[in-house]
């Protein structure tokens, strides 16, 4: 399957961005049995790792989409906005592939921007420039 999110190619198939991913959260608690003393113990889990949807050169990553005229450009880029932003309010994990084959299936949205919107003169072609921060919650891959 090509990159997506949530099944979904057309906010990632303008090329004008790539994944970027931090390190894996080590997270660390204390557990142990009420009440009865020197049971605690410290426990060490792999947590979540953050990612980024960013332009290819580290700028604003870019969304395209292409209609009869301005409107119908602006429905077509408010559409994707608006299934991002489902997402992220929802915070429901979702499967994904990044732009390097790479796969998961507890990919989180916990930020979008949109930053600017430009069009070409005739405004039959427009681009998002957004940023995307994302949380794959098994964080191994």
């Amino acid at each position: 399957m090509a990159e997506n999110i949530n099944s979904v190619s057309t906010w990632l198939a303008s090329g004008g961005h790539r994944w970027q991913w931090g390190p894996q959260v080590q997270a660390a608690s204390r557990v142990g049995t009420m009440g009865v003393d020197g049971a605690w113990r410290m426990v060490h889990h792999n947590g979540a790792r953050p990612g980024r949807v960013a332009g290819n050169r580290g700028g604003p990553a870019i969304m395209q989409a292409s209609g009869a005229n301005q409107a119908a450009v602006d429905a077509t880029l408010d559409g994707y906005v608006s299934a991002i932003e489902t997402l992220r309010r929802a915070g429901t994990e979702v499967a994904w592939e990044d732009d390097q084959g790479r796969t998961g299936t507890a990919l989180v949205v916990t930020r979008f921007l949109e930053l600017r919107r430009e069009y070409n003169a005739a405004g039959t072609e427009g681009w998002l420039f957004y940023r995307l921060d994302v949380l794959e919650m098994n964080g191994a891959f």
